[in-house]
């Protein structure tokens, strides 16, 4: 909420040393198979960051029913279209709320990138369109005096 993207949420995790879900089970004695693992201790992903900050869980929303098997003889996980998904809100204790969660939804909807040579994220990147063309126009570019 703060505009910090997830590369830079990513960068202060590990940067902070806050344990990732892999090395966080691995502390508290869940073995679990990472035959992937690149590094000495597993890192913080943007991927592993976006999950979160889409997942309904955290505002006390249980859902169930995503994945369906076709029979008892086929093994294989199919995925259910979201309408048939069970959802059970207010479930649990939330974690933030429901108009915070909303706007993480909507600035992750945003395209609110920087250029490799800036560090600022403007106000209104993402949100400013050509009214001629609807391209998005550059903020840092616009000279308002």
């Amino acid at each position: 909420m703060s505009g910090m993207g997830q590369p830079g949420i990513v960068n202060y995790l590990n940067d902070q040393g806050v344990l990732s879900f892999m090395e966080y089970k691995h502390s508290i004695g869940i073995n679990i198979q990472d035959s992937f693992k690149i590094h000495k201790q597993a890192e913080w992903s943007a991927m592993s960051v976006n999950r979160i900050l889409e997942n309904e869980v955290y505002i006390g929303t249980l859902i169930q029913g995503r994945h369906t098997i076709p029979n008892h003889k086929i093994k294989k996980f199919m995925d259910k279209p979201e309408k048939d998904w069970i959802r059970i809100e207010q479930n649990h204790e939330p974690i933030i709320t429901d108009p915070e969660f909303a706007l993480v939804q909507r600035l992750l909807g945003l395209d609110t990138r920087t250029s490799p040579n800036e560090e600022k994220v403007y106000p209104l990147s993402g949100l400013a369109v050509c009214g001629d063309c609807g391209a998005l126009i550059e903020i840092a570019k616009i000279s308002i005096f």
